[in-house]
């Protein structure tokens, strides 16, 4: 079985084509977000947040600064919670347990939407999916220390 040497590089141009393509279009999300979080690392924001959110935070392992990256998973999109993560100080395991969290609950509205739309109540799965993404993120938590 021979393969056509034009066709698997016209592949390859496509691939790379569609590779730049995306990846110009994450870039889009995750710079600007990195950027506002390095900013708002200057201010007192961030200490407010840290502040507010540490005793709720800590059953999940993570400093209270973390629940930017929860926010913005949860209402925007899992691309602009990576933007958030890359501006914070956060260590390996801190970043796996927000990451799965986040995964399991990220574009809240949207989904939300969408699932009304498709006949599921949407505030039954939203919660369905935040409570699911906290019980992981405290067993995450405990399994990883």
């Amino acid at each position: 079985m021979s393969m056509n040497k034009g066709y698997l590089l016209e592949g390859v141009k496509v691939g790379f084509n569609r590779g730049l393509i995306t990846t110009f279009n994450l870039a889009k999300i995750v710079v600007p977000v990195f950027f506002v979080v390095t900013i708002l690392k200057a201010t007192p924001v961030m200490y407010y947040l840290d502040v507010s959110f540490s005793p709720f935070m800590k059953y999940f392992g993570l400093p209270g600064e973390a629940s930017l990256v929860l926010i913005t998973g949860y209402l925007l999109n899992i691309y602009s919670a990576v933007g958030v993560i890359m501006g914070l100080n956060l260590n390996p395991r801190e970043i796996t347990i927000l990451a799965t969290m986040v995964l399991i609950a990220h574009s809240l509205i949207l989904e939300g939407v969408i699932c009304s739309r498709i006949g599921v109540n949407p505030f039954f799965i939203t919660i369905f999916r935040i409570s699911t993404s906290f019980i992981v993120g405290f067993c995450l938590n405990v399994m990883l220390r």
